[in-house]
C-alpha cells in the first residue's frame, strides 16, 4: 500500500508515546515542548492509513457484532494499524478496548480534550517569544502551528489576534524594523491580518540580513536543511543518515519507483521551515505524483458528483496527493498547511509562501552574487556551479542577469593568480568572439584549470623528487651499526648478514 511508503514509522511500535501528554514539566515555564504536537500528526497519518487500506469507516459506522466482515475489518484497523502504532504504555493502556473506535475516542479525550491541555496550549502560545537566532520563517511556522493546535483542541484564535501576538513575539531590537516596513499603498499599512504581518515580519528579516550582510561582509553559517543544526550538510546529516537506515531495516523490499524516488524526499529532501530547498523539493514531488499517477488532481478541477466512479477515484487521489506532500515537510509545516481540503490549494498555499521575494532579499542575493570571489585552490568547476547556483536565485527571485553580464562577473570573481590566464583570454575573445558568450567563458575556464591543476600536480612531483635526490646525496656521518664502515646506513648495509 502507498501509505507504508509514505508513513513507514507507523508500522513500528512507539511513534504516539504517552509522555506527549505529560506537560506538568512545563506548566510553570511556559514554554511548548516540540513533543506536544505529535498527537495531531499521528492523527491525521493513521488517518489516512486507515483510508488506505479502505478501514476508515469503521470509525463511522456503528457496532455491528453480528456481522463478521465489519468485525474482521475492525480487527484490523486496531491489531495492525492503531496499537502497533503506539508505545508500549500506550498499547498497554488500551489493550482492553473492543473497537478501533474505542481506542481512537480515549487518545482523543486523553490527548486533545482536556481542559489543562487546552489552558496549557493557550498559555504557551500567548507567552512564546521568539529566540534572537531563530530564522523567521522556522518562528512564524511555529506560532501557525499552535495556532492550529489550539483550533484542533477547540479554542479557534482570530486571524486578527494571530497577527498581534505574531507581531508582539519577536525581540525588543525587532521592533523599530517592523514598524518601519510600510505594505499598504501611499505609504499607509495595510488592515492588520495574519498575512500582512507575516510579510512584514519577513520583508524586515530580510532588511537585518542584508544590512548584517553589508557590516560584516560574511556569509552565511552552515547550517543543515533536515535538522536545522549548524556545521553540516543536509548530505551529512546524522538525523537523515538514521531516518534512512531505520527506513530500510523496516521495509527491505522497497524496490519500486514510488519508493525509491519518495524515500530521497522524505529523507534527505524533506521541505525545511526555512524553504532554501523548496524548488529543489518542487522537482522531486512533482516526479513523485507522476509516478504515483496522482498529478492530474493539481490540474483537473473535482468531477460532479454524479459521475460516482470519477469522483470517488478523484478524492482518493487527492487524498494520496495531500499526504505525499506532508510526508516529505518538517512538522511545523506539517501542522500548518494539513488542514487545507484540496491538493491544489495546499501547493498553491505553500508556493504562495515561499515564492515570496523581499527587494530587501534581492538586494541581499544580488550583493553576493557580485561579491563571491574563488579562494586559491578551488576547483575551478565547483566555482562555476557556485557562480551558476547564485544566478539561478536570483532568476527565481525575479532578477534575471545576460549572460554577458554572467561572463564578466565569472571572470573577474577569479583570484590573483589567474590575472595572466585572463589577459590572454580576453584578447583571445576580443579577436574571435564579437561579445562575451558564457558557454565559451566558462569551457576555457574549466581548461586553464585543468592546466594549472596539472602543472601544480607535476611541480609536486619534481619537488618530492627533488628531495629524495638531496637526502640520498646527503653525506653520511658516522658508522654502520651492522659492519661498523663509515658511508652508508644499516639499512643499506652490504655488509649485513654477513656477520
Amino acid at each position: 500500500m502507498i501509505s507504508d511508503k509514505i508513513y513507514p514509522e507507523l508500522m513500528t511500535t512507539g511513534t504516539l508515546s504517552s509522555k506527549h501528554v505529560d506537560f506538568s514539566e512545563f506548566m510553570d515555564t511556559g514554554s511548548l515542548s516540540e513533543h506536544q504536537n505529535y498527537y495531531l500528526i499521528w492523527k491525521s497519518k493513521i488517518l489516512f492509513v486507515l483510508a488506505d487500506y479502505g478501514l476508515d469507516d469503521v470509525l463511522t459506522t456503528p457496532v455491528d457484532s453480528t456481522d463478521p466482515q465489519w468485525l474482521k475489518r475492525d480487527d484490523s484497523a486496531r491489531s495492525f494499524h492503531i496499537l502497533p502504532s503506539l508505545d508500549e504504555d500506550l498499547c498497554t493502556t488500551y489493550l482492553h478496548l473492543p473497537t478501533a473506535k474505542s481506542i481512537m475516542d480515549a487518545l482523543e479525550n486523553r490527548f486533545n480534550s482536556a481542559v489543562v491541555r487546552k489552558m496549557h496550549l493557550f498559555r504557551c502560545y500567548r507567552n512564546h517569544k521568539m529566540e534572537p537566532d531563530m530564522p523567521i520563517n522556522k518562528h512564524i511556522f511555529r506560532m501557525r502551528a499552535m495556532a492550529t493546535a489550539l483550533e484542533c483542541a477547540g479554542i479557534r484564535v482570530p486571524d486578527e489576534m494571530q497577527a498581534v501576538l505574531l507581531l508582539n513575539s519577536v525581540p525588543e531590537d525587532w521592533c523599530e524594523d517592523v514598524e518601519r516596513v510600510q505594505l499598504g499603498p501611499n505609504g499607509c499599512l495595510e488592515e492588520l491580518s495574519l498575512h500582512n504581518a507575516t510579510l512584514r515580519l519577513r520583508i524586515a528579516s530580510d532588511a537585518r540580513m542584508l544590512k548584517n550582510y553589508a557590516n560584516n561582509n560574511k556569509g552565511f553559517k552552515l547550517v543543515c536543511n533536515i535538522c536545522g543544526n549548524k556545521g553540516h550538510r543536509k548530505r551529512d546529516c546524522p538525523e537523515a543518515i538514521r531516518l534512512e537506515e531505520s527506513f530500510h531495516s523496516q521495509d527491505p523490499d522497497f524496490s519500486d519507483l514510488i519508493g525509491m524516488a519518495y524515500n530521497l524526499l522524505k529523507y534527505r529532501l524533506r521541505l525545511n521551515t526555512s524553504g532554501s530547498n523548496f524548488y529543489s523539493w518542487e522537482i522531486r514531488l512533482s516526479e513523485v505524483f507522476r509516478i504515483s499517477k496522482v498529478s492530474y488532481v493539481l490540474k483537473d478541477p473535482k468531477p460532479s458528483e454524479k459521475d460516482v466512479e470519477h469522483s470517488k477515484k478523484w478524492l482518493a487521489d487527492d487524498l494520496v496527493c495531500r499526504h505525499l506532500m506532508l510526508g516529505a515537510v518538517d512538522d511545523d509545516l506539517f501542522l500548518s498547511f494539513h488542514g487545507y481540503p484540496s491538493a491544489k490549494s495546499m501547493m498553491d498555499a505553500i508556493k504562495a509562501f515561499f515564492s515570496f521575494c523581499s527587494n530587501a532579499r534581492r538586494k541581499l542575493l544580488l550583493k553576493k552574487y557580485m561579491d563571491h570571489q574563488m579562494s586559491e585552490g578551488t576547483p575551478i568547476v565547483n566555482h562555476n556551479f557556485k557562480m551558476e547556483r547564485l544566478a539561478l536565485k536570483l532568476k527565481r527571485a525575479g532578477v534575471t542577469i545576460p549572460d554577458e553580464l554572467q561572463a564578466f562577473t565569472l571572470m573577474d570573481s577569479m583570484p590573483e593568480s589567474w590575472v595572466d590566464s585572463l589577459i590572454t583570454l580576453t584578447l583571445d575573445m576580443d579577436l574571435k568572439e564579437k561579445e562575451m558568450d558564457l558557454k565559451a567563458v566558462r569551457a576555457r575556464l574549466l581548461e586553464v584549470g585543468q592546466i594549472k591543476d596539472l602543472m601544480a600536480r607535476q611541480d609536486e612531483t619534481e619537488m618530492s623528487s627533488k628531495k629524495l635526490v638531496r637526502k640520498s646525496n646527503k653525506a653520511v656521518k658516522g658508522r654502520c651499526f651492522s659492519c661498523g664502515r663509515q658511508g652508508h646506513y644499516t639499512s643499506e648495509c652490504p655488509y649485513k648478514g654477513s656477520y
